[in-house]
Protein backbone atom coordinates (compact mmCIF):
# COMPACT_ATOMS: atom_id res chain seq x y z
CA UNK A 1 0.00 0.00 0.00
CA UNK A 2 1.40 3.41 -1.06
CA UNK A 3 1.52 6.22 1.04
CA UNK A 4 -1.67 7.69 -1.03
CA UNK A 5 -4.14 5.54 0.82
CA UNK A 6 -5.92 8.45 2.78
CA UNK A 7 -4.09 7.50 5.97
CA UNK A 8 -0.72 8.92 5.20
CA UNK A 9 0.12 5.70 3.98
CA UNK A 10 -0.38 3.76 6.79
CA UNK A 11 -1.09 -0.49 5.76
CA UNK A 12 -4.17 -1.71 7.06
CA UNK A 13 -3.81 -4.63 9.54
CA UNK A 14 -0.31 -5.43 9.59
CA UNK A 15 1.97 -6.49 12.43
CA UNK A 16 5.18 -4.28 13.01
CA UNK A 17 7.46 -2.85 15.70
CA UNK A 18 8.53 0.34 17.40
CA UNK A 19 12.11 1.16 18.03
CA UNK A 20 13.77 3.24 19.77
CA UNK A 21 17.45 4.46 20.87
CA UNK A 22 17.72 1.41 22.75
CA UNK A 23 18.46 -0.32 19.87
CA UNK A 24 21.44 1.38 19.03
CA UNK A 25 24.71 -0.23 18.91
CA UNK A 26 25.36 1.58 21.86
CA UNK A 27 24.50 4.96 23.84
CA UNK A 28 25.04 7.86 21.47
CA UNK A 29 26.46 5.34 18.74
CA UNK A 30 24.85 6.15 14.72
CA UNK A 31 24.82 2.21 14.53
CA UNK A 32 21.71 -0.20 14.90
CA UNK A 33 22.46 -2.94 17.07
CA UNK A 34 22.21 -6.88 16.12
CA UNK A 35 19.26 -9.13 16.48
CA UNK A 36 16.24 -6.94 15.29
CA UNK A 37 13.92 -8.72 13.59
CA UNK A 38 14.38 -9.69 9.52
CA UNK A 39 10.74 -8.53 8.54
CA UNK A 40 8.27 -5.61 10.29
CA UNK A 41 5.68 -4.70 7.66
CA UNK A 42 5.31 -1.22 9.79
CA UNK A 43 7.55 0.22 12.09
CA UNK A 44 7.00 3.22 14.33
CA UNK A 45 10.77 4.99 14.76
CA UNK A 46 11.90 6.77 17.73
CA UNK A 47 12.99 10.45 16.73
CA UNK A 48 13.89 12.28 19.91
CA UNK A 49 13.55 10.84 23.81
CA UNK A 50 12.41 14.17 24.76
CA UNK A 51 11.20 17.43 23.59
CA UNK A 52 14.61 19.16 24.44
CA UNK A 53 16.83 16.29 24.06
CA UNK A 54 17.74 12.90 23.75
CA UNK A 55 17.94 12.87 20.19
CA UNK A 56 17.75 9.03 18.32
CA UNK A 57 21.65 8.86 17.37
CA UNK A 58 20.99 5.56 14.83
CA UNK A 59 17.57 7.40 13.54
CA UNK A 60 18.99 7.09 10.22
CA UNK A 61 20.01 3.94 10.47
CA UNK A 62 17.19 2.11 12.19
CA UNK A 63 15.07 4.07 9.28
CA UNK A 64 17.05 2.11 7.02
CA UNK A 65 16.67 -1.03 8.53
CA UNK A 66 12.69 -0.39 8.54
CA UNK A 67 12.59 -0.12 4.69
CA UNK A 68 14.31 -3.13 4.37
CA UNK A 69 12.16 -4.75 6.51
CA UNK A 70 9.14 -3.67 5.36
CA UNK A 71 9.97 -4.65 1.36
CA UNK A 72 8.83 -2.68 -1.25
CA UNK A 73 4.78 -2.72 -1.08
CA UNK A 74 4.45 -1.60 2.46
CA UNK A 75 5.13 2.13 3.75
CA UNK A 76 7.92 1.33 5.49
CA UNK A 77 7.71 3.96 9.33
CA UNK A 78 6.72 6.48 10.54
CA UNK A 79 8.41 8.86 13.50
CA UNK A 80 7.42 9.07 17.13
CA UNK A 81 8.38 12.14 19.60
CA UNK A 82 8.19 11.59 23.28
CA UNK A 83 6.41 14.62 25.39
CA UNK A 84 7.06 16.02 28.40
CA UNK A 85 6.84 19.30 30.37
CA UNK A 86 9.46 21.37 30.24
CA UNK A 87 12.33 21.21 33.03
CA UNK A 88 14.48 23.58 34.31
CA UNK A 89 17.54 23.11 32.26
CA UNK A 90 19.21 25.94 29.86
CA UNK A 91 18.15 24.02 26.59
CA UNK A 92 13.99 23.91 28.06
CA UNK A 93 14.65 27.87 29.24
CA UNK A 94 15.49 28.46 25.79
CA UNK A 95 12.62 26.47 24.21
CA UNK A 96 10.01 27.82 26.53
CA UNK A 97 11.01 31.56 26.56
CA UNK A 98 9.49 33.00 23.27
CA UNK A 99 7.36 31.56 20.61
CA UNK A 100 4.18 31.90 19.13
CA UNK A 101 2.55 31.25 22.88
CA UNK A 102 4.33 34.95 23.39
CA UNK A 103 7.65 36.00 24.96
CA UNK A 104 7.34 34.73 28.26
CA UNK A 105 10.62 36.56 29.25
CA UNK A 106 8.67 39.84 29.71
CA UNK A 107 5.70 38.62 31.58
CA UNK A 108 4.58 38.75 35.24
CA UNK A 109 4.88 35.32 37.28
CA UNK A 110 1.74 33.40 37.56
CA UNK A 111 -0.41 31.24 35.70
CA UNK A 112 -0.38 33.04 32.13
CA UNK A 113 3.61 32.93 32.03
CA UNK A 114 3.35 29.10 32.89
CA UNK A 115 0.73 28.53 29.91
CA UNK A 116 3.22 30.29 27.77
CA UNK A 117 6.34 28.70 28.70
CA UNK A 118 4.45 25.37 28.84
CA UNK A 119 2.86 25.48 24.80
CA UNK A 120 6.26 27.33 23.56
CA UNK A 121 8.31 24.33 25.25
CA UNK A 122 5.72 22.25 22.97
CA UNK A 123 5.88 24.24 19.76
CA UNK A 124 9.85 24.92 19.48
CA UNK A 125 10.61 21.15 20.82
CA UNK A 126 8.74 19.81 18.55
CA UNK A 127 10.33 21.73 15.82
CA UNK A 128 13.66 20.73 16.86
CA UNK A 129 13.14 16.85 16.71
CA UNK A 130 11.86 17.66 13.34
CA UNK A 131 14.54 19.46 12.27
CA UNK A 132 16.69 16.51 13.74
CA UNK A 133 15.28 13.85 11.64
CA UNK A 134 15.53 15.91 8.54
CA UNK A 135 19.14 16.66 8.92
CA UNK A 136 19.80 12.88 8.96
CA UNK A 137 17.73 12.65 5.97
CA UNK A 138 14.97 11.02 7.75
CA UNK A 139 11.37 12.25 7.32
CA UNK A 140 8.07 10.99 7.95
CA UNK A 141 4.03 12.24 6.70
CA UNK A 142 3.14 11.11 10.14
CA UNK A 143 4.67 12.01 13.30
CA UNK A 144 2.86 10.06 16.80
CA UNK A 145 3.49 11.94 20.41
CA UNK A 146 4.00 10.03 22.77
CA UNK A 147 1.76 10.77 26.31
CA UNK A 148 2.54 8.60 28.85
CA UNK A 149 3.67 8.02 32.69
CA UNK A 150 1.14 10.09 34.92
CA UNK A 151 3.62 10.25 37.50
CA UNK A 152 3.63 14.25 37.78
CA UNK A 153 5.47 16.81 39.17
CA UNK A 154 4.66 18.81 42.06
CA UNK A 155 5.44 22.22 40.12
CA UNK A 156 5.22 23.92 36.90
CA UNK A 157 8.25 22.05 35.41
CA UNK A 158 9.37 18.39 34.98
CA UNK A 159 11.81 16.77 37.78
CA UNK A 160 13.74 14.04 35.66
CA UNK A 161 15.90 13.03 38.35
CA UNK A 162 12.50 12.25 40.20
CA UNK A 163 10.97 10.19 36.76
CA UNK A 164 8.36 13.69 36.86
CA UNK A 165 7.76 13.81 34.03
CA UNK A 166 5.12 15.99 33.34
CA UNK A 167 3.74 19.32 35.30
CA UNK A 168 1.31 19.09 38.39
CA UNK A 169 -1.14 20.82 36.09
CA UNK A 170 -3.25 19.17 33.41
CA UNK A 171 -4.18 22.59 31.29
CA UNK A 172 -0.17 23.52 31.05
CA UNK A 173 0.37 19.46 30.07
CA UNK A 174 -2.50 20.01 27.51
CA UNK A 175 -0.70 23.27 26.17
CA UNK A 176 2.45 21.82 26.28
CA UNK A 177 0.99 18.82 23.72
CA UNK A 178 -1.27 21.29 21.56
CA UNK A 179 2.22 23.28 20.71
CA UNK A 180 3.81 20.31 19.86
CA UNK A 181 0.71 19.15 17.65
CA UNK A 182 0.68 22.72 15.67
CA UNK A 183 4.64 22.85 15.83
CA UNK A 184 4.59 19.50 13.50
CA UNK A 185 1.42 20.50 11.88
CA UNK A 186 3.56 23.66 10.94
CA UNK A 187 5.96 21.36 8.69
CA UNK A 188 3.35 19.92 7.31
CA UNK A 189 2.69 16.58 8.86
CA UNK A 190 -0.31 14.73 10.34
CA UNK A 191 0.33 14.37 13.72
CA UNK A 192 -1.01 11.80 16.27
CA UNK A 193 -0.87 10.88 19.67
CA UNK A 194 0.14 7.49 21.77
CA UNK A 195 -1.33 6.91 25.07
CA UNK A 196 -3.80 5.10 26.94
CA UNK A 197 -7.30 5.89 28.16
CA UNK A 198 -6.06 5.60 31.78
CA UNK A 199 -3.00 7.57 31.39
CA UNK A 200 -3.80 10.53 29.05
CA UNK A 201 -6.72 11.79 31.52
CA UNK A 202 -4.59 11.72 34.28
CA UNK A 203 -1.82 14.01 32.47
CA UNK A 204 -3.79 16.29 30.08
CA UNK A 205 -7.15 15.63 31.67
CA UNK A 206 -9.96 16.14 29.10
CA UNK A 207 -8.18 17.93 26.54
CA UNK A 208 -9.14 17.46 22.83
CA UNK A 209 -6.67 18.80 20.15
CA UNK A 210 -7.97 21.42 17.82
CA UNK A 211 -8.58 20.84 14.69
CA UNK A 212 -9.44 17.68 13.07
CA UNK A 213 -10.01 14.63 14.87
CA UNK A 214 -6.11 13.12 15.53
CA UNK A 215 -5.06 9.61 14.71
CA UNK A 216 -4.49 7.35 18.24
CA UNK A 217 -2.18 4.65 18.65
CA UNK A 218 -3.29 3.12 21.35
CA UNK A 219 -0.96 1.13 23.81
CA UNK A 220 -2.54 -1.86 25.87
CA UNK A 221 -4.11 -4.17 23.26
CA UNK A 222 -3.90 -8.07 23.71
CA UNK A 223 -1.33 -10.07 22.50
CA UNK A 224 -2.31 -12.37 19.52
CA UNK A 225 0.50 -12.69 16.97
CA UNK A 226 4.15 -12.74 18.01
CA UNK A 227 7.19 -13.99 15.64
CA UNK A 228 6.95 -17.08 17.42
CA UNK A 229 4.97 -19.42 18.93
CA UNK A 230 3.26 -19.20 21.92
CA UNK A 231 -0.04 -21.05 23.17
CA UNK A 232 -3.08 -19.45 24.40
CA UNK A 233 -3.09 -16.40 22.45
CA UNK A 234 -5.95 -14.90 21.53
CA UNK A 235 -7.18 -14.45 17.89
CA UNK A 236 -6.21 -10.87 15.73
CA UNK A 237 -9.75 -10.52 15.28
CA UNK A 238 -10.21 -9.85 18.81
CA UNK A 239 -8.60 -6.80 17.67
CA UNK A 240 -11.80 -5.42 15.72
CA UNK A 241 -13.16 -3.85 18.85
CA UNK A 242 -9.82 -2.39 19.67
CA UNK A 243 -9.45 -0.44 15.95
CA UNK A 244 -13.41 0.10 16.33
CA UNK A 245 -12.77 2.11 20.09
CA UNK A 246 -15.16 -0.12 21.49
CA UNK A 247 -12.85 -2.59 23.40
CA UNK A 248 -11.97 -1.58 27.20
CA UNK A 249 -9.66 -2.58 29.39
CA UNK A 250 -9.86 -4.97 32.41
CA UNK A 251 -10.97 -4.04 34.95
CA UNK A 252 -11.37 -0.09 34.02
CA UNK A 253 -14.69 1.25 33.20
CA UNK A 254 -15.05 2.82 30.00
CA UNK A 255 -13.92 2.27 26.43
CA UNK A 256 -9.92 2.30 25.44
CA UNK A 257 -10.73 6.04 23.33
CA UNK A 258 -8.79 9.06 24.33
CA UNK A 259 -8.16 12.63 22.80
CA UNK A 260 -11.37 12.05 21.02
CA UNK A 261 -9.00 10.33 18.32
CA UNK A 262 -9.74 7.98 15.84
CA UNK A 263 -7.51 4.42 16.14
CA UNK A 264 -4.63 4.01 13.79
CA UNK A 265 -2.51 1.76 15.42
CA UNK A 266 -2.46 -0.65 18.67
CA UNK A 267 0.64 -1.59 20.83
CA UNK A 268 0.50 -5.14 21.69
CA UNK A 269 1.25 -6.28 25.31
CA UNK A 270 4.01 -8.89 25.26
CA UNK A 271 2.84 -12.54 26.67
CA UNK A 272 4.66 -14.37 29.52
CA UNK A 273 7.34 -15.97 26.89
CA UNK A 274 10.45 -13.64 26.26
CA UNK A 275 10.67 -12.18 23.24
CA UNK A 276 13.09 -13.00 20.77
CA UNK A 277 13.66 -9.66 19.99
CA UNK A 278 12.46 -7.59 23.18
CA UNK A 279 10.44 -5.78 20.97
CA UNK A 280 6.71 -4.25 21.35
CA UNK A 281 4.62 -5.55 18.18
CA UNK A 282 2.24 -3.41 17.02
CA UNK A 283 -1.07 -3.61 14.77
CA UNK A 284 -2.43 -1.34 12.23
CA UNK A 285 -6.05 -0.84 12.14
Amino acid sequence: MSRSSGRSGLPHHVVGYDISDFQCAKHGSPEIGKGLPPVSSFTAIEAAGWLDSAHNSCLAAEASWATAAAGVSTTPYDLYLFLNAPGTSSTATSFGSTGPGGNCVTMAAGPAKQHCVAYNYGYNGSKNAYSYASSVGVSSSLWWLDVENPNLSPSAYADFSSGQYWSYSTVLNAATLQGAIDGLRGEGVLVGIYSTSVQYPKIVGNYVPTGARVPIWIAGAPWTNPPYTENGLLSPNVLANWCAGTASYSGTPGNVLFANGVPWLLQETPGPEKSPYNLDPNFTC
